[in-house]
């Protein structure tokens, strides 16, 4: 394996996996393969449980399942608390290699669902009650909760609840010190930023002081970037910078030279700073895709939602024909119950609690 195939699978795992804040889940892809390069999956499974990386005993048998048609998960990026400032889902299609992302507006308003409901009641957290932001879900649920209940809310807004072929398999969550570290480590990012970002709350320690114009932004320059969202149309808008911002680094890791001379540094933050579910054998399994996935096959998408003077809605009849569209390939009959509807058997309680 060349280091020009081993650097595409870096960039080609992140984009899988996200691409958006969380690039080092893919490094680390990157170098446990760049360190095997001459055993084969089985063996590269062996050796990693051997160093006591966590591996599950089950990882050989799931190389051999093979990559689904669809693949869901869900990225969620915290304030340094638990609140989500960054909600994004992402669909990968394994037979026409395409990969939809789907932004959440942090500032959404729904309702928790009455299974949500009951279950923090159950656990004695607190739940509440009318309309209240998405991002808030995880803070309430609390750590060892916080990412079954945020799915599972968020499966729910989207209609993808109750599909086993649609309903989201993977989570990523991080902190903004993960984002910021990679950001530095790999000689920050350079993007037009659009406007004048001047923010400042000290509570959350962030500050914010950029010009517009092409730049070079660090670690904290981007995430100031990323998060400030005082505009006209508020988070609406900050997603679209998201997004944006998202597609430059992908195009500058593609041209970064020294990116392998930095993968055991850029390990190290991933171990430290990420959380997620995805094993040795789920990177093996979709390492075959990394010729085929092709970096312009990436579709960005916004939430559907309605401005109103009490905030963001969300928009169900777009939201279910976006989510239509993306699952286009699907096979025929496979239609998911309707948001809200599905029974507790295709939860993520108990049979999907990520925390367990």
């Amino acid at each position: 394996m060349n280091n020009r195939l081993i650097k595409r699978f870096i960039i080609v795992f992140c984009s899988v996996l996200g691409a958006f804040l969380i690039p080092i889940v893919g490094l680390g892809a990157a170098i446990m393969i760049r360190e095997h390069l001459n055993k084969t999956p089985y063996e590269i499974i062996e050796a990693n449980r051997a160093l006591n990386t966590g591996v599950k005993e089950s990882s050989a048998t799931n190389l051999l399942k093979g990559v689904p048609d669809f693949t869901s998960f869900i990225i969620l990026g915290t304030d340094g608390g638990l609140r989500s400032d960054v909600i994004m889902v992402g669909v990968f299609n394994s037979e026409t290699k395409q990969l939809d992302l789907v932004s959440v507006p942090r500032d959404t308003l729904v309702e928790i669902s009455k299974e949500g409901y009951d279950f923090l009641t159950e656990k004695k957290k607190y739940a509440p009650k009318g309309k209240h932001k998405i991002n808030e879900i995880q803070h309430h649920a609390g750590e060892e909760y916080g990412v079954s209940v945020a799915v599972n809310e968020v499966e729910i807004l989207l209609g993808i609840k109750g599909s086993p072929d649609r309903q989201i398999k993977y989570y990523v969550t991080f902190g903004f010190e993960a984002f910021r570290n990679i950001i530095d480590e790999m000689g920050g990012v350079e993007f037009d930023v659009p406007r004048r970002m001047y923010y400042a709350d000290p509570f959350q320690n962030l500050s914010i002081n950029l010009q517009p114009g092409l730049q070079m932004l660090n670690g904290s320059d981007a995430e100031g970037l990323v998060r400030f969202r005082q505009y006209v149309q508020g988070d609406l808008q900050r997603v679209e910078v998201q997004q944006d911002f998202m597609k430059a680094w992908i195009a500058q890791l593609l041209d970064n030279d020294n990116l392998l001379d930095k993968l055991k540094t850029l390990y190290g933050i991933y171990t430290a700073y990420v959380d997620t579910n995805v094993d040795v054998s789920d990177i093996v399994r979709y390492y075959i895709y990394v010729n085929d996935l092709d970096i312009g096959a990436i579709r960005t998408h916004t939430l559907p939602v309605i401005q109103t003077e009490y905030g963001i809605l969300p928009d169900y009849n777009k939201i279910r024909t976006l989510m239509e569209d993306i699952f286009s390939g699907a096979a025929a009959g496979e239609t998911p119950p309707p948001a809200g509807e599905a029974g507790m058997e295709c939860s993520i309680f108990p049979l999907r609690n990520y925390s367990a």
